[in-house]
């Protein structure tokens, strides 16, 4: 039978995997790349494998010590199930030798790194985030595209946090979904099931819109978002979506975007987590919880179920502190006034009238005369 070189160059995998469904195709891609990964640092042909090579594949998998032995079944059957689908037949994950290997992965594999937890964002990253944005929306037309992408990850992860949205919905809300009217109000409507505040109908889609009044904050993120929206239409005329600029809208969009706001904030999560899409509604949840907010209004604005048990189970972390920042944020759910605007004051000379101008003259010409520096 024809050799096929590892890493399967004619993409034959590629196609016989779409004969799968979605969950399975993304699963068993991703374990099948994981062995291709090994043959290629081991200099092996994963198509045709050998029993040999799959017994070290799973030593290496062992001391990578990131995959249980109860979870080992995808990484073998894929190996299987690709040089079936692709005429071969030997089972290379079948035999003595990989049933060995097996019985001995749980007692020599190293004990399994956790995966880093996943914290809550602080409500200070998402203001250090408002005041980037505050900074950048002052530049050029020219300069600010330059930043776009940089932008397009501040806001969203700022709208994100404040409704406590899925990420989701965020990085796929469609150009009508906020609603710009800064005489009245700043409106984000995001897709939901939840059609009704005292519902929780699954089957019937629905628009739920979160509104905040006229303030001196929100005009601030209303003028933010129209700057971006007015400079994103202006590079990408044909978006469907209002974080898209050009690319493919995608429902993990978000997880992208994360990282890019995170640096241009100097942010960084301490050793033991990381922060993640989830830390974003876990944030909001408890920031306005221990603001005192209602359940029934905090999951409404969120989006949640009104009779959900998994909020505080999942989400709410008890031990958040209010803070300046979560004030500066959600002060308005619990009627706190505004926080006060920094209103630029022109500086006023100290010598306004004619005669005070000329003295001012005077000096300046005559100190050069007398040595003053």
């Amino acid at each position: 039978m024809e050799r096929i070189a590892p890493g399967d160059p004619d993409g034959l995998t590629d196609w016989i995997g779409q004969s799968l469904s979605a969950g399975s195709y993304r699963t068993y891609g991703g374990t099948w790349r994981m062995f291709q990964k090994y043959c290629d640092e081991a200099g092996v042909c994963s198509l045709p494998a050998t029993s040999y090579t799959v017994a070290c594949y799973l030593k290496w998998l062992g001391e990578r010590g990131t995959v249980q032995k109860k979870s080992l079944k995808p990484y073998l059957s894929v190996i299987n199930t690709v040089h079936k689908d692709l005429g071969y037949r030997q089972r290379p994950a079948i035999g003595a030798l990989v049933k060995s290997m097996k019985q001995a992965y749980g007692r020599k594999v190293i004990r399994i790194r956790p995966a880093p937890r996943i914290l809550v964002m602080p409500a200070r990253i998402i203001l250090d985030m408002w005041r980037r944005v505050e900074k950048l929306t002052a530049l050029p037309d020219l300069e600010y595209i330059t930043k776009l992408p940089e932008i397009r990850a501040l806001l969203a992860c700022i709208v994100c946090y404040i409704t406590g949205s899925r990420p989701s919905s965020i990085a796929l809300l469609p150009l009508t979904g906020v609603a710009f009217a800064l005489g009245s109000e700043l409106g984000i409507q995001r897709s939901y099931v939840k059609t009704a505040p005292d519902a929780c109908d699954f089957d019937v889609p629905g628009r739920r819109t979160v509104s905040w009044p006229v303030t001196a904050t929100w005009q601030t993120l209303g003028r933010m978002l129209i700057r971006y929206d007015r400079m994103r239409r202006r590079v990408c005329s044909r978006a469907t979506h209002f974080f898209n600029l050009g690319e493919k809208a995608r429902g993990d969009a978000f997880a992208r975007w994360l990282p890019v706001a995170l640096r241009a904030v100097g942010a960084a999560a301490p050793p033991n987590g990381h922060y993640a899409p989830k830390s974003f509604r876990s944030g909001f949840a408890s920031v306005v919880t221990a603001m005192n907010v209602s359940p029934d209004r905090r999951n409404y604005i969120a989006g949640w179920a009104a009779n959900s048990h998994a909020v505080g189970t999942h989400y709410v972390d008890n031990s958040v502190v209010v803070d300046d920042a979560a004030r500066f944020l959600f002060g308005h759910l619990i009627g706190l006034p505004p926080p006060p605007v920094e209103v630029p004051v022109a500086p006023v000379a100290p010598w306004s009238s004619p005669l005070a101008n000329l003295a001012s003259r005077l000096v300046t010409l005559v100190s050069p005369l007398r040595g003053d520096t």
